[in-house]
């Protein structure tokens, strides 16, 4: 009889770490935290042991609200540019939430490139693609309400800087950014 409950107890055990192990893999073995913005009723989760959370000036936007968020991965290393630029340290990745006090559509058909783009929650998402040599930016338009538009901004750098910083050992490699932004933006909830 012991000896039953004791195997029972073992593979009860076993299933609960498997169980522990599938679930911090299916996110990337990082913890995740939920972000929510009650003023205008959205959430969205984000790896809170990669990404550190700041506050965000969105006044760049004519019509966002001016309090935003940003969650960056940072890297403290000397760099140089090909511009002679010097650097102690560099944001490889960083996701920027604003909200703009107008209709998504209005907003993305300022930009000839926007697109409108799938996704899992079927909301009504346009992508606008921009960048320069070095780094590049999504900027995705979600639709709020007939007024607000929820602004994501994925910025990250291009395949030729991150071939650069690919020996990092903090570097998150392109691919595995591309990755966690995409569960980022899966996890929105209106």
């Amino acid at each position: 009889m012991k000896k039953n409950i004791l195997l029972l107890f073992l593979i009860l055990l076993v299933i609960l770490i498997a169980g522990w192990f599938f679930f911090i893999n299916k996110k990337g073995g990082s913890s995740w935290k939920e972000y929510t913005n009650n003023d205008y009723n959205f959430s969205l989760e984000y790896p809170e042991d990669i990404l550190k959370r700041n506050n965000y000036d969105c006044k760049q936007f004519k019509t966002a609200d001016l309090n935003g968020v940003e969650f960056k991965h940072s890297l403290s290393f000397s760099w140089t540019d090909d511009a002679d630029n010097n650097y102690d340290s560099i944001d490889d990745m960083s996701l920027r939430v604003c909200v703009l006090n107008e209709n998504y559509i209005t907003a993305s058909e300022k930009f000839a490139n926007a697109k409108k783009i799938e996704n899992k929650n079927n909301y009504n998402i346009f992508r606008v693609e921009s960048g320069v040599e070095g780094s590049f930016a999504n900027t995705y338009y979600i639709d709020l309400s007939n007024d607000k538009t929820l602004l994501l901004i994925h910025s990250y750098f291009t395949p030729f800087i991150d071939n650069k910083l690919a020996e990092e050992k903090e570097y998150i490699d392109l691919n595995k950014q591309k990755k966690m932004f995409q569960q980022i933006l899966d996890s929105v909830k209106l």
